[in-house]
């Protein structure tokens, strides 16, 4: 194998190591922290990540927050339109998505992500529509310790699962690529 190609393979080795071990990590520590619906975050640090790292952690962060209001608007008007089921999901769907983006990409721009803005409204809105499906009430009241689990879930998937992951991942490489470069030393030695 070349250099080249143990580089790479080092790569892709400390990056399964990192996939592997820190949603892991966070999803076991959550309970304790009584925080629930942990898996958002894997699904929080995908999105972010969708980018190569190339989004700012807190533009992420601010638009995942925005995206978490937008969906609990979302859901205020899908339970209280005074039309049929379908068509208050159809106005919210059309209604709340769209000024997202005209907001993420006008006013907002310069400190929020419009695909962390629009995943974390979708995030939401699933989970909180499926959280009343089983029996959560629904008025706003009712909703504190689950919009504060989407909200701690969402920045861990930015900067636990996102920032601190790709710290470690790099940390681990440079590890890897040490020791290939200790073992290619000792074999240049012999």
């Amino acid at each position: 194998m070349t250099n080249e190609a143990k580089e790479k393979w080092n790569g892709i080795l400390a990056l399964a190591i990192g996939v592997a071990l820190i949603p892991a990590l966070w999803a076991v520590l959550t309970p304790y922290i009584k925080i629930s619906a942990g898996p958002i975050a894997l699904i929080s640090a995908s999105i972010f990540f969708a980018y190569g790292g190339k989004v700012k952690p807190i533009k992420a962060a601010l638009g995942y927050m925005m995206g978490l209001v937008a969906g609990i608007l979302a859901v205020l008007m899908i339970l209280n339109l005074p039309f049929s089921d379908d068509i208050n999901l159809f106005l919210t769907l059309v209604v709340v998505p769209g000024v997202s983006v005209i907001l993420a990409l006008s006013v907002c721009s310069s400190f929020t992500d419009l695909s962390t803005w629009l995943g974390g409204m979708a995030i939401t809105v699933l989970v909180m529509i499926m959280a009343m499906q089983a029996g959560m009430p629904g008025e706003i009241s009712a909703w504190g310790n689950i919009i504060l689990s989407l909200a701690v879930n969402m920045l861990a998937g930015v900067y636990v699962i996102g920032v601190l992951m790709m710290k470690i991942v790099g940390f681990i490489e440079k590890l890897l690529n040490k020791k290939q470069k200790i073992d290619r030393a000792i074999d240049v030695a012999r």
